[in-house]
């Protein structure tokens, strides 16, 4: 099956390397305005519930950054997987580079996360909960398994389909 991509694939690396440079400066700066979107939060949380009077602009910065601050990330991700994953890998070869990318820091994160949520006092600590934190979209890991879903699914749909059009508007 023919590989569509963005760039030729003929494209020297100096191109790619000069995208992935540039895909890297853009998540930075999403990394920091989710961030900041955190910092800021909303009336209960963030710096704004400790005023009774709402800052100044804060709520709209809030509202501004929400609008694209995780679409972007998926979208960063998208272009990543046109311009640097072959179609031509394998199922298991594609599955293990994401298991490697993707579930590695999940199974890593999600369990330290819960157990600082149960020292904070938000949340009673179980076996169960601790479990259900890497297999369950909760708390703020929600992004990597639709992320996961997302790049799988994609992949599934370039083998099996290979229609130009198809590959564009995944």
């Amino acid at each position: 099956m023919k590989k569509y991509s963005f760039i030729n694939q003929e494209a020297n690396s100096n191109i790619k390397e000069t995208l992935s440079k540039d895909l890297y400066f853009i998540r930075g700066i999403a990394i920091a305005l989710v961030a900041l979107g955190h910092v800021i939060g909303n009336r209960d949380s963030g710096i704004r519930q400790l005023y009774d009077q709402d800052l100044p602009y804060m709520g709209w910065i809030y509202n501004f950054i929400y609008t694209f601050h995780m679409p972007i990330f998926f979208i960063i991700s998208g272009i990543s997987f046109s311009i640097f994953s072959s179609s031509n890998n394998s199922y298991t070869k594609f599955i293990n580079s994401k298991f490697i990318r993707i579930i590695i820091p999940l199974v890593c994160w999600a369990p330290i996360y819960y157990i600082f949520r149960t020292f904070s006092g938000s949340i009673k600590f179980s076996l169960t909960g601790l479990i259900q934190s890497v297999i369950y979209p909760n708390f703020i890991f929600w992004f990597f398994h639709a992320l996961l879903l997302a790049t799988v699914l994609s992949f599934f749909l370039i083998k099996k389909l290979s229609s130009k059009t198809i590959y564009y508007i995944i």
